[in-house]
């Protein structure tokens, strides 16, 4: 009797070339607050106006649906609370040492702002929440959970989603580093200025690195300098 094998995940497949399903959508109401951990020097409510460019080294440092230069536009990502985009933001491909704790160098909470923000008028996003969400692309989890290596895929499928859904503003999914949370994604080329706003809440400087901190330690996670 052979040995159990164990069993192989299988990679990010292609979208689809011949879909002709309906993306779910999900309205995102005016009035909705959203938080974003970013750098500050941008504005809580700036769009990153940089494309990534397919197959060149490097394209794993951007987000799961950054724009490309095949399809270029303005995004922004956000979460439903805190914890959620300090999460998305600094917990990614982040391993976990023979102790369990996770650790994180303090340079990469340094300079980082924790903004709420505000949806000003209702929205459409498609829904990729659910597995009946991702189904109606013809995918799954692997989509919204897969690690940065598959990015360069992953970033074809929101292009392949925008094409499928052209009334759709951005996407929405259940976060991979905070399963109780969910993330956002904007289409900076079908939003119009102001509706998404910033709003005076935010916490930056010394603040925002302590509030950092103390997020990161509720999963584990211990911020550290280098030596």
């Amino acid at each position: 009797m052979g040995s159990a094998q164990t069993p192989r995940t299988q990679s990010l497949p292609a979208p689809p070339s011949q879909f002709n399903g309906a993306p779910n959508r999900l309205p995102l109401l005016a009035g909705t607050p959203l938080w974003r951990v970013h750098d500050e020097e941008y504005p809580a409510d700036g769009f990153n106006p940089n494309s990534v460019a397919q197959g060149l080294e490097g394209e794993f440092e951007g987000g799961r649906f950054d724009s490309t230069t095949e399809d270029p536009y303005p995004f922004l990502y956000a979460a439903g609370d805190d914890s959620t985009s300090v999460a998305e933001k600094l917990l990614r491909d982040l391993p976990a040492d023979e102790s369990g704790m996770r650790e994180l160098p303090s340079q990469a909470v340094a300079g980082l702002c924790v903004s709420r923000i505000n949806v000003e008028s209702d929205l459409e996003l498609v829904s990729l929440r659910s597995g009946r969400d991702l189904a109606a692309v013809g995918i799954d989890t692997r989509l919204t959970v897969g690690p940065s290596t598959e990015y360069p895929v992953t970033r074809k499928w929101s292009a392949a989603i925008r094409e499928w859904a052209t009334w759709a503003q951005g996407l929405t999914w259940r976060s991979g580093r905070e399963p109780d949370g969910f993330a956002f994604v904007f289409f900076g080329d079908r939003i119009r200025s102001g509706e998404i706003g910033a709003t005076a809440d935010s916490v930056c400087g010394a603040d925002a690195f302590d509030l950092i901190t103390l997020i990161l330690s509720s999963y584990n996670v211990a911020v550290r300098d280098q030596t």
